[in-house]
């Protein structure tokens, strides 16, 4: 039995070979083909359009930056939500306390 990641690029050669006319058509026939996982299918778009090894530590590092910043991104909206979250509880309660305050200043007062 061959490896299917030498079933991929054997693939992607031969797609290479009887390649589409536009980038996005000849991606539209990688995505046609049965599903393998992100990176078979990034292996393929590689290997296609023959990128050197830099472009391909360059995208993976933009891609790692992407994701960086989007959960970042996700945490601080989390945080922002959880910040409401707390207001939204502590004002009433807040309120309550102010109100028992009150009330306990006027029992002293009257006795």
């Amino acid at each position: 039995m061959v490896p299917r990641c030498v079933l991929s690029a054997a693939a992607a050669i031969a797609a290479f070979r009887v390649s589409p006319s536009t980038p996005a058509k000849h991606l539209s026939q990688i995505r046609k083909r049965k599903k393998g996982t992100r990176d078979d299918t990034f292996s393929e778009i590689l290997q296609a359009s023959a990128a050197s090894d830099h472009e391909h530590r360059a995208w993976r590092m933009n891609v790692a930056d992407s994701l960086e910043k989007e959960k970042v991104e996700r945490r601080k909206a989390q945080q922002e939500k959880e910040r409401e979250r707390h207001q939204d509880i502590k004002e009433p309660l807040w309120k309550r306390t102010h109100m028992l305050q009150t009330l306990v200043d006027l029992q002293v007062q009257q006795s």
